[in-house]
């Protein structure tokens, strides 16, 4: 396992140092950057004593590996997965809600939806081991730091996943626009466990993770386009399921 790793964006590196979950060892920014606009993140790394480097640009465009960086760059320890058995530990209560990305290979999808997770209330991510984007550097800066404060956990098989959370009484809800496929705004989210599960950006679920579902759901639409992009989509849902449980004045 690598050792550290290169993280960028200003609000990825500034949730990373606020969060301190992970140890930053430097941090660069490139030459002549405003620093009004850094002031939370130059507050954080000098309470934590990070050194800070100021370097040209083009030096920063060689350090990272994205090119739009904002000018902000950080070595910080790699990012860690959380442990399933200790996540599926902590579910107390009947109100508890995971996501489950099936084959989310775009990193700058992953990383908007778990930006929107961690806002909508999400408990936990869930993410195939196999073909489905890393939690690296493009994932990091598109969830805006979200990462450094959501659980997220590998699963070698989500369609068994599926069955252990049924067994905790999870009702579980996949995204899919099929003649099966009941509205959104049909379904009650007020009360119970729910895990939704949101399919890859070409191909939806795979066939026994849409099986497993106890209600496939869609969003309608009036467009002439057969879809939203994946991250949109997962953001309605979830907003939908938040807005319900929300408690009324």
């Amino acid at each position: 396992m690598k050792k550290t790793e290169i993280i960028c964006g200003k609000n990825a590196v500034t949730e990373l140092l606020r969060a301190g979950k992970r140890k930053c060892h430097e941090i660069f920014l490139a030459e002549g950057r405003n620093e009004h606009a850094l002031a939370d993140l130059l507050h954080f790394a000098e309470a934590k004593k990070v050194t800070i480097h100021s370097i040209p640009r083009r030096e920063l465009d060689k350090l990272s590996s994205l090119e739009k960086h904002q000018g902000v760059a950080a070595k910080v320890e790699p990012f860690v997965y959380s442990d399933e058995k200790e996540v599926l530990r902590s579910i107390s209560g009947s109100n508890t809600l995971f996501l489950l990305l099936d084959g989310i290979i775009d990193p700058q999808n992953l990383g908007s939806l778990l930006r929107t997770a961690h806002q909508l209330g999400v408990d936990a991510v869930f993410l195939p081991k196999d073909n489905s984007a890393p939690i690296g550097p493009a994932a990091a800066k598109a969830s805006a730091g979200a990462i450094e404060y959501l659980p997220i956990v590998q699963v070698v098989n989500l369609t068994r996943l599926l069955n252990v959370l049924k067994d905790k009484a999870f009702w579980v809800y996949g995204a899919d626009a099929s003649e099966e496929s009941r509205s959104l705004y049909t379904c009650d989210f007020k009360q119970g466990n729910v895990a939704l599960v949101m399919g890859s950006e070409g191909k939806g679920m795979k066939r026994l993770v849409g099986k497993s579902c106890d209600f496939l759901v869609e969003i309608p639409m009036k467009g002439k386009l057969d879809s939203l992009n994946v991250s949109v989509a997962g953001a309605v849902i979830l907003a939908e399921i938040m807005r319900q449980r929300i408690p009324s004045s």
